[in-house]
């Protein structure tokens, strides 16, 4: 019979370090599987195209496990080291996430009851097959994740100088057990008459067509659209052209994807592209065409998508992604912010030298900040 774990017994094999998703053995292909499950972003479809499609010359790429004394993994920390310029420019971990990544940090195991363990051991996993590293970086935090607090005190623990900073503002809308019309009326009184006014006048004066897939039908006439659309919207071109025709993919393949799209007189107008996963629904992206700007195209596919999702879906929740844009304001009414934790070796110089630049830009501003309102 096994004897009980106690608490410095919980993780007994040493931690491993792997350089590429396909050297991953099947119990961290699970972990991710599993996680993956709860948030979209730490599942093996989303880090295959992440990592396919948005890694820049010279970035390196680290995966860093632990595993329990079953050998049932709890814990990755999916990491790259840019080549950088400087003393610290190679010393630097970041987690591989960027400004597509909603939602990051280390994958941990669902329902871990000990967290802290896990997480010392993952830290101190880096720590031995990554010597060199003097500054971790983990952006695009949830602070309200019970991995946020024990990440910090396992970094602590561990040596390092641990600091957060802002990440970005994160608006949303509580849904559970609602539908669209409860949703509507809870809106304020010129948001609802503006989505009914622009809606009846872009229907009346004009032929008016949408197309919702979840990747079955309709999907590559969706994506076609979407691609027209964002050509001849205001947005910037994409920095990594491949990442959402791949990401479409891996969304399709996990049952997470809701495409729509507005034509107006058989032209396509506006699209959007929603993902749902563990009963939230995510607006990722929207674009709409410029000439059909004076037509609200976007605001009625808005409207009309919000129906669909809240009909068919049934979500506990809609997240408007990333940024704090004034007409989120207008469909969800809460705000939360994710925030980044940068941890310093502060036994070493370089660890201390850098700790100590980034704590003086840190209080320079906070000090230009109070002074300004004065000035």
């Amino acid at each position: 019979m096994r004897q009980p774990r106690g608490k410095a017994q919980h993780l007994t094999m040493p931690g491993h370090l792997f350089r590429s998703l396909d050297e991953l053995p099947a119990t961290y292909v699970e972990l991710m599987e599993t996680a993956g499950r709860e948030n979209l972003y730490y599942s093996g479809a989303w880090f295959r195209n992440l990592i396919a499609t948005t890694t820049d010359p010279g970035d390196e790429v680290l995966l860093f496990g632990v595993e329990d004394d079953d050998g049932l993994a709890q814990a990755l920390f999916i990491a790259r080291r840019k080549p950088g310029s400087g003393i610290l420019g190679s010393r630097t971990l970041e987690t591989f996430a960027n400004f597509y990544t909603m939602i990051a940090g280390p994958i941990v195991r669902p329902g871990d009851d000990r967290l802290e363990d896990t997480l010392r051991e993952l830290i101190g996993t880096v720590r031995r097959n990554f010597p060199a590293g003097q500054i971790l970086s983990f952006p695009s935090m949830d602070p309200a994740s019970p991995v946020f607090p024990a990440l910090i005190d396992a970094l602590s623990a561990s040596g390092f100088l641990v600091r957060q900073t802002f990440g970005f503002g994160n608006w949303y809308e509580p849904t559970e057990a609602i539908g669209y019309a409860a949703y509507r009326d809870s809106l304020s009184s010129r948001t609802r008459n503006t989505i009914g006014r622009r809606t009846r006048k872009l229907e009346r004066e004009h032929d008016v067509r949408y197309l919702m897939t979840d990747g079955g039908d309709g999907f590559d006439e969706a994506f076609l659209a979407y691609r027209q659309i964002y050509e001849n919207s205001w947005k910037i071109p994409e920095a990594y052209p491949d990442f959402i025709s791949g990401f479409l993919k891996a969304c399709i393949a996990i049952g997470a994807l809701r495409l729509g799209v507005l034509f107006v007189d058989g032209e396509p107008a506006a699209a959007q592209i929603w993902t749902i996963c563990n009963g939230e629904a995510t607006i990722y992206k929207l674009a709409y065409d410029e000439k059909f700007q004076n037509l609200s195209a976007g605001t009625v596919l808005t409207a009309r998508m919000m129906e669909d999702v809240l009909e068919k879906d049934r979500p506990r929740e809609i997240d408007y992604g990333f940024g704090d844009d004034p007409y989120k304001k207008e469909w969800t009414r809460h705000r939360r912010e994710r925030k980044n934790l940068i941890a310093f070796r502060r036994a070493t110089p370089a660890g201390a030298l850098a700790a100590a630049g980034f704590i003086s830009r840190q209080l320079a501003s906070t000090l230009r900040d109070r002074l300004r309102p004065t000035a």
